[in-house]
């Protein structure tokens, strides 16, 4: 064992080992799914754990930097059009990224 976040839960499954009511374990599922971020790992939920944390990591990057420039954007002096056009293009330059994580969040 090692510190770090796990590629793996056995949670679920032992629930049903158990025998837990089917209805917690329906939800413990959609929760799961929730979390583990199924749109961002489209792309890369077969490779080997640490190329996918990495991925991950350089991608929520590359998002931390898309929101940082989405803060400096003055709304308050852009028409609806401008703004949208503004967005658009965060949006694209963020797709243009080469990372796969992020290319399954925006739907690439």
């Amino acid at each position: 064992m090692k510190e770090g976040p796990c590629d793996k839960s056995y949670g679920i499954h032992c629930a049903k080992v158990v025998q837990f009511p089917e209805d917690v374990i329906k939800f413990a599922t959609k929760y799961q799914e929730k979390l583990e971020d199924v749109e961002g790992m489209k792309y890369i939920k077969d490779f080997d754990p640490s190329l996918k944390r990495k991925l991950i990591d350089e991608g929520n990057g590359m998002i931390a930097k898309v929101l940082e420039d989405f803060k400096g954007i003055d709304v308050a002096n852009l028409s609806d059009d401008d703004l949208e056009a503004k967005l658009k293009k965060l949006k694209t330059d963020l797709a243009k990224q080469d990372n796969l994580y992020i290319k399954g969040l925006i739907g690439v």
